[in-house]
């Protein structure tokens, strides 16, 4: 932006690239949160220091080996850094490093946004998700009961959006619950939980003394709560009883009333009518609560990597 006035003053804004974002991947779904931000990272012009899970290396590098690939000249603008925490605990307290964007637990996240504070960095923080799905009694249960299949069964689970908590008018209730285990008995999952240590995870979250955990805390696996409720209002009171806010779905007929529902659901994204896998690169990504802050991909995003300085220059 340039204005001149009329005593030959110019006002300008500039954007500059932020610097050195310090790039916090998890083991799972790497590719996706690497495609979520480091586009947008870099056509900000700023510098990217990748530091991924130490179980989740591999595949990293066989992106960067892919990018070296396809680019004939690449500038140190994309770095890989190694190791445990303790050399993400520098990245985060290295004075060089004016940005931190993480993607992970919510204890970790909160450590980072504690450590990083006290520099005052700019941290974007993807934290985790207790995401629900209201179920309308106008809503088309086939294509609702097959979409929240795939919404909580996908990548086993481990996914921050996946589906956790369904909440079902009361009048719908057996049917939909009835239509969902009918799918799910004839579902071929190509992405299972494997081994026994999995499998003894699961089962032990099952267990009734575990209940409140379960309505809770994300669980980062297959397990899906249904429950019933009576009025919209009270649909939308129990999916909002989380500290997260990461995504939601809403099933039913298109009427002038669910734009209100949407927009009284505390989360930062939502789908009316359609699955968690449906997803735009110009489109915004982030959390409310405690899912995160900040806002990643979309065009708008470059500018979360970038500062902006006013100038007001005299002639």
């Amino acid at each position: 932006m340039t204005k001149k006035l009329k005593n030959q003053t110019i006002i300008k804004e500039i954007k500059q690239p932020i610097g050195i974002v310090g790039l916090f991947i998890p083991f799972n779904n790497y590719m996706v949160v690497l495609s979520e931000r480091l586009p947008f990272l870099l056509m900000a012009g700023s510098v990217a220091i990748i530091k991924p899970n130490e179980f989740g290396i591999l595949g990293i590098i066989k992106f960067l080996d892919l990018i070296k690939k396809n680019v004939k000249k690449l500038p140190s603008i994309i770095n890989l850094i190694v190791g445990e925490k303790d050399i993400g605990s520098k990245i985060v307290k290295s004075k060089k490093i004016p940005m931190i964007d993480f993607t992970g637990s919510k204890l970790v996240g909160k450590k980072i946004s504690i450590e990083g504070s006290k520099l005052f960095k700019r941290i974007n923080l993807e934290l985790g998700g207790k995401n629900p799905s209201i179920i309308t009694r106008s809503a088309n249960l086939k294509k609702a009961a097959k979409s929240i299949i795939k919404d909580f069964t996908g990548n086993a689970g481990q996914n921050c959006v996946a589906i956790s908590r369904v909440y079902i008018d009361k009048i719908i209730y057996k049917k939909f619950k009835d239509t969902l285990i009918q799918n799910l008995q004839n579902e071929r999952f190509s992405q299972k939980v494997r081994n026994e240590k999995n499998t003894n995870n699961v089962l032990k979250f099952l267990n009734k003394n575990s209940l409140n955990y379960i309505y809770k805390e994300e669980l980062f696996m297959p397990i899906l709560i249904l429950e019933k409720f009576d009025k919209i209002k009270d649909a939308i009171k129990k999916s909002n009883d989380s500290d997260y806010g990461l995504s939601a779905t809403l099933w039913a007929k298109k009427t002038k009333n669910n734009n209100e529902i949407l927009s009284r659901i505390e989360c930062g994204r939502l789908w009316l009518n359609g699955s968690i896998y449906q997803n735009f690169p110009f489109l915004r990504v982030g959390g409310l609560k405690s899912s995160g802050n900040g806002r990643v991909a979309g065009i708008d995003s470059i500018n979360n990597y970038s500062i902006f300085k006013t100038l007001i220059i005299n002639e």
